[in-house]
């Protein structure tokens, strides 16, 4: 994601996987919550839907954020058979 496509208080989503090979997923869901005051080098703030924890990701790590079209897209190639990487912002 860009940060200037982030919106308050929307979902989004991250995924891990289980093993190196990207053919077992892992979805987290998250609701961001905005940017904070004072934390430059992670200042985008989410929490972790169903709990209260949360965490503050910087610039960079954004494209590791997904919104739900990019989530679709995602699980599409994991239905398909296709390699589930998830592409990175340049």
């Amino acid at each position: 994601m860009r940060s200037a496509d982030l919106t308050t208080g929307s979902i989004y989503f991250g995924v891990t996987y289980e093993d190196d090979a990207f053919k077992r997923p892992i979805v987290h869901t998250y609701e961001y919550l905005g940017e904070t005051s004072g934390a430059k080098e992670a200042p985008y703030l989410f929490r972790f839907v169903g709990s209260d924890d949360e965490m503050q990701l910087g610039e960079r790590q954004l494209d590791l954020i997904l919104d739900a079209a990019g989530l679709i897209e995602l699980l599409s190639r994991f239905r398909d058979g296709k390699p589930m990487q998830i592409r990175h912002a340049s």
